[in-house]
């Protein structure tokens, strides 16, 4: 594969230092921008001080983490995800359960071939913020918010899951099951 084909090389800072007289800041700003909606708008953290956070329990950081979203080899936006740090998280303290089932891949190719052979029409979907819909249930889980992006304060405890936490893919399957569930789906 040539570079011709394969489309031109975006550098994308790999932090939110990086930004900061980068030729496209206005575009990074907006990601960053729209992820700290994102986490304020569906209620992700309870917004702490640091001394209202209990002395025996661990503080996760969080972190920007910004990249290229491409579309038919051409650019088609930058994004900011803020993660937490998940392998500081111990079992048992502050998750019990990551288990979330995922499909074989021959499971899937079945699926499509009889979908193709019935006439029937199939298709895929991105949920955004997928993580930031699902409740977090088991343990109370305190943050630090990375600082200057515009959150209101710097530390919370979160009421739902975030990208990095070793829980989270589990939680957003059990919310997933419950939704499709209530919508008379047996899965």
């Amino acid at each position: 594969v040539s570079p011709t084909e394969i489309g031109p090389v975006v550098t994308h800072p790999s932090h939110l230092k990086g930004i900061n007289g980068a030729p496209e800041e206005k575009e990074w700003r907006e990601a960053v921008n729209a992820e700290v909606q994102s986490f304020i708008d569906k209620g992700t953290v309870e917004y702490l001080d640091k001394k209202e956070i209990p002395k025996d329990r661990k503080i996760i950081p969080c972190m920007a983490k910004l990249s290229v979203k491409y579309k038919n080899g051409a650019v088609e936006r930058r994004k900011c995800r803020i993660v937490a740090s998940g392998q500081k998280e111990e079992f048992l303290y502050d998750f019990m359960d990551v288990h979330s089932p995922t499909p074989m891949y021959v499971s899937v190719h079945m699926l499509l071939i009889v979908a193709e052979t019935l006439g029937l029409r199939t298709f895929t979907m991105d949920v955004k913020t997928a993580f930031l819909n699902s409740d977090i249930k088991e343990y109370d889980i305190y943050v630090e918010l990375p600082p200057g992006i515009g959150f209101p304060k710097r530390y919370g405890r979160l009421l739902k899951s975030v990208y990095g936490l070793k829980q989270a893919a589990r939680d957003w399957h059990v919310e997933m099951h419950k939704l499709l569930e209530e919508l008379g789906s047996h899965c």
